[in-house]
């Protein structure tokens, strides 16, 4: 959990929350190809100044400018046609920040720091079975 002060006041902001809150457009992501294909972005300042994006929904700017990487062609049935993605309402940086979607990159795995990863072989079978569906399944709660 990171401490951050918006607006005179201070939110509290976890990677937790990217992706709990992540944008319905990314909805089928399983947490594993989260992290393998997203990021937080900050948005242009013209882009906060406009408050909910609700109230204009195509941006006046082209978010080309500020991606790192180029549009993702390869979305599943095409359900992400732009590589950045709003958060829901209730992140708490849903008006200053969103996603980015980047191209899925063979190369590029996510690295696991920390405990190792159950193994079914042996453990706790259900504590195995639980750490695969939370990696591998989309959930939010």
């Amino acid at each position: 959990m990171t401490l951050v002060r918006q607006k005179g006041s201070i939110v509290g902001v976890s990677s937790v929350f990217d992706y709990v809150y992540r944008p319905l457009e990314l909805e089928y992501m399983s947490l594993y190809e989260w992290v393998h294909r997203c990021s937080q972005i900050k948005l242009p300042k013209v882009e906060q100044m406009k408050g909910s994006k609700k109230d204009n929904p195509e941006p006046d700017i082209s978010f080309d400018s500020v991606s790192d990487g180029p549009l993702d062609s390869h979305a599943p049935d095409a359900r992400c046609s732009r590589s950045i993605h709003e958060f829901l309402p209730d992140h708490s940086l849903h008006t200053t920040h969103s996603m980015q979607l980047h191209k899925a990159d063979p190369k590029k795995i996510p690295n696991f720091i920390g405990a190792t990863l159950p193994r079914k072989d042996q453990d706790d079978r259900n504590y195995y079975c639980l750490t695969m569906l939370a990696l591998f399944k989309p959930w939010r709660k």
